[in-house]
């Protein structure tokens, strides 16, 4: 059995295994529930999106793992201590953390200055200058949020809620759309 290292997020690789992270959450997806084609189980998985104090990643929950964060009654900002995990290679190619049934998730109640809150993160929109990823953006609602349903190509229905989000001045815009 290799030895279990505390890693930070910058250290993952795709294919790392045995790895610890103590990681804030910055959002929470809701369950996904499928049936694999090759033996007809019922598989559950549920992903989050963490951070700590040099990037963030995308974290896979399998199973009985995915009810997890109900159980913990997990929310954004919390600090989790992830155990035994694994790494792999999500569709866009960008390593995501995966944890199995040999895997744990907890709440850390300890050090929880060690990595930047939500609010130390938070860009204002005139800072958004670039395309990113798992952002924490602040601003005025300037428009009137529509939801837009739409199918997907498997045929199922998603929907996103669109609108403004502006600076304090009015200056500068944002448009902004939530999935699902």
């Amino acid at each position: 059995n290799t030895p279990q290292t505390q890693v930070g997020i910058k250290d993952l690789y795709v294919g790392a295994r045995d790895i610890n992270l103590t990681v804030r959450i910055l959002s929470i997806y809701p369950i996904r529930k499928y049936t694999r084609k090759d033996s007809e189980d019922q598989i559950e998985n549920r992903t989050l999106t963490v951070f700590d104090g040099d990037g963030s990643i995308r974290v896979k929950l399998w199973n009985k793992l995915a009810h997890g964060p109900d159980e913990l009654r997990l929310k954004p900002g919390d600090i989790v201590k992830i155990t035994n995990g694994y790494i792999k290679s999500g569709l866009d190619g960008k390593p995501v953390v995966n944890l199995g049934d040999s895997s744990n998730i907890e709440l850390e109640t300890e050090n929880r200055e060690s990595i930047p809150d939500l609010e130390a993160i938070k860009l204002d929109v005139d800072k958004v200058t670039i395309e990113r990823e798992h952002v924490v953006i602040e601003g005025i609602i300037k428009s009137a949020p529509r939801i837009v349903e739409f199918s997907d190509p498997r045929g199922e229905i998603k929907k996103s809620l669109q609108t403004i989000l502006s600076n304090n001045d009015s200056t500068r815009n944002l448009r902004v759309a939530i999935w699902n």
